[in-house]
């Protein structure tokens, strides 16, 4: 099952997706954010490594 998080580059949506990747393979999740550049580089490294 796919999940989609919508305005991940949010408080409450970035913790959601933090969380999502505790419990959910990555490869089963999108993230969609309208402004990618208020993304912290750390968070978006983390996320990518756990695809």
């Amino acid at each position: 099952m796919k999940y989609l998080v919508t305005g991940a580059d949010g408080k409450l949506a970035g913790r959601v997706a933090n969380n999502m990747l505790e419990d959910v393979a990555g490869t089963d999740l999108i993230f969609t954010c309208p402004n990618l550049a208020r993304v912290p580089m750390e968070k978006k490294t983390a996320w990518e490594e756990k695809e």
